[in-house]
């Protein structure tokens, strides 16, 4: 099969993942000549260009803001931009520091041809991405459709060869001294490039052109470096402005989360921690470990419950960036405990769930995880328990609190039992109820425990005693207490 090679341009990547307000100019400096590399529409408008000096930006702007552009943090970037890519192609090539690679040929068919893929890219792509596409069946040629915004969604080789050889000599991003050489011979285009013999050119101007026009072209492959997603969850948020508030976090944080859920769903994954580095200008680096009770994936019960968690922190200083951070994660639908087929107790059939169907409970999963992670985040980690039935038949340790991180066991209690959630912590002693008006239930006899040395003989009743529904039982000295309520 041959290898069709999709393109994706990120113009300004890191300019457009920086939060900054619309009207504010802002201009991005190179680390080494300070020299303009990006800028905003404001900063474009007050007069500043590409290349320009900082002193000269500044004095035509200034308002405007100047930045360093951070080459470490431009690679973090266009590697998040290959975890949200890797939804579309299994072989992507990084090609910093604004561009990706990938091979689309093998899924074309999985995703109903070349323009159904190339519609629905454009449309998931998050609206803060400006992204230029080329399509070609060599990668640079691919890339300069897409780098010089010409790219259709059209395989043709007639077609993409005629848009190639109509390229200018900056267009394929020569070096200008060698542009000038070559505008001394009448070549302007590629197209006239191609039609001069590659020998006398790798003689005059080196080996290097012709090995580029020859993958321009085709001829030569394109050296490919495959990029492997890690198991592991990191983005970035640059604030231009120091956010001095808790709250001022959430708005940043959201795209974060948005793309944390897509990269769990992607490997039917959750997480039931994230780790929040904030950092500061004049004080070490801030981290806010946020964890649930419940591994969770949905990008709104996500921003929900981290909403909560915000009520419980201050900040210590304000931040000038934020990093989402995410390093271990559970199976998204973990199996859960089925009883026999046929075999349901008398809730089911108070709720009206008797009979129900695996969807049904996995719902009511999803539900009870949900409202796990809420009341967590609310109270303290140490304030929350479930009560976990265990599989004996005495009331005092048929129960037992359990942390709200262990995974419940499952329990197997016996059909036909109606007992009280509210147990006393101890029983209290009561007058002989009267059999013909106040026990309502037959007797249940527990005679238990003689293993572990904790005996138990007793017959516990359902009592009605002044309008509430008692449970009690007698011992085996023939003595009355009352060992729990019903609601």
């Amino acid at each position: 099969m041959t290898p069709l090679w999709l393109y994706l341009h990120f113009p300004d990547l890191y300019l457009h993942s920086l939060l900054i307000p619309d009207d504010q100019p802002v201009a991005l400096l190179g680390a080494r000549h300070q020299h303009v590399e990006q800028l905003n529409e404001p900063a474009r408008k007050a007069g500043v260009t590409v290349d320009m000096s900082m002193a000269t930006a500044c004095s035509l702007c200034p308002g405007l803001i100047c930045q360093p552009l951070d080459d470490i943090q431009q690679q973090q970037l266009l590697e998040q931009k290959a975890l949200w890519a890797y939804r579309y192609s299994a072989q992507i090539c990084l090609d910093p520091p604004q561009g990706l690679w990938l091979e689309i040929g093998s899924m074309l068919k999985l995703f109903g041809g070349l323009e159904s893929l190339w519609q629905r890219l454009l449309r998931e792509a998050p609206t803060q991405w400006p992204i230029q596409l080329g399509v070609a069946q060599a990668a640079q040629a691919a890339r300069l459709l897409a780098i010089n915004h010409i790219g259709l969604p059209n395989s043709d080789k007639h077609w993409i060869r005629q848009q190639l050889h109509g390229l200018t000599l900056a267009q394929l991003q020569l070096d200008e001294s060698l542009q000038l050489k070559l505008q001394r011979v009448g070549a302007k285009t590629l197209g006239d490039l191609v039609r001069l013999p590659l020998a006398d050119l790798a003689v005059r101007y080196g080996i290097e052109l012709v090995d580029y026009l020859e993958r321009i072209q085709g001829h030569k492959q394109q050296p490919m470096s495959w990029f492997e997603p890690p198991l592991r969850f990191r983005q970035d948020a640059f604030f231009i402005e120091e956010v001095e508030h808790q709250n001022g976090l959430l708005f940043p944080l959201r795209p974060l989360l948005a793309a944390l859920s897509s990269f769990l769903q992607q490997r039917q994954l959750s997480t039931r921690t994230l780790i929040l580095r904030l950092k500061h200008r004049h004080q070490p680096t801030t981290e806010w470990r946020l964890s649930f009770a419940r591994a969770e994936h949905r990008e709104q019960e996500l921003l929900a419950l981290v909403r909560y968690r915000f009520e419980h922190h201050t900040l210590p200083a304000p931040v000038t960036s934020l990093r989402l951070c995410v390093d271990h994660f559970e199976d998204m639908y973990p199996l859960r405990a089925k009883g026999k087929q046929g075999q349901n107790n008398h809730w089911d059939k108070l709720l009206g769930t008797a009979g129900t169907t695996d969807t049904m409970d996995e719902a009511s999963g999803v539900l009870d995880d949900s409202l796990l992670n809420r009341l967590q985040a609310r109270l303290q980690h140490q304030q929350l328990f479930y009560l976990q039935a265990n599989a004996d038949p005495r009331p005092e340790i048929a129960g037992q609190l359990l942390d709200s991180h262990r995974h419940p066991q499952a329990a197997v209690i016996r059909k036909g039992l109606l007992r009280p959630i509210w147990l006393l912590d101890t029983p209290i002693p009561c007058p002989q109820p009267h059999e013909d008006t106040l026990i309502l239930h037959r007797p249940e006899r527990i005679s238990s425990g003689w293993w572990d040395g904790i005996t138990v003989r007793r017959d516990y009743y359902l009592s009605l005693q002044s309008g509430q529904l008692l449970w009690i039982y007698r011992d085996a000295s023939k003595g009355w207490f009352i060992q729990g309520l019903f609601g």
